[in-house]
């Protein structure tokens, strides 16, 4: 499934994404909207050091900021308290 990553790596991820579903699905919606979604800071680090993440960030491109707020709302409360630097917290 994920053929440009190296095999431990991906093992780690498929561990990591099964603790986290809600990100699995908001990732996935916000692909539907035609986003563009990238698990990025300590998550990465930790994968490629072979350790499961305590958290995941993502960045996300091509969601207009209000949408990327709408969609964000049906899986919890959003708190913008980064939003005049596009940094929206679920």
């Amino acid at each position: 499934q994920y053929t440009k990553i190296a095999p431990t790596v991906q093992n780690c991820l498929k561990k990591t994404l099964a603790e986290y579903p809600k990100v699995v699905s908001i990732a996935q919606a916000l692909h539907k909207a035609g986003g563009h979604v990238f698990l990025v800071g300590g998550a990465v680090r930790d994968l490629l050091l072979g350790n499961i993440p305590k958290d995941l960030d993502i960045e996300v491109h091509n969601v207009p900021l209000e949408e990327l707020e709408r969609i964000l709302q049906q899986y919890g409360p959003v708190s913008t308290v980064g939003k005049s630097f596009g940094v929206i917290r679920v």
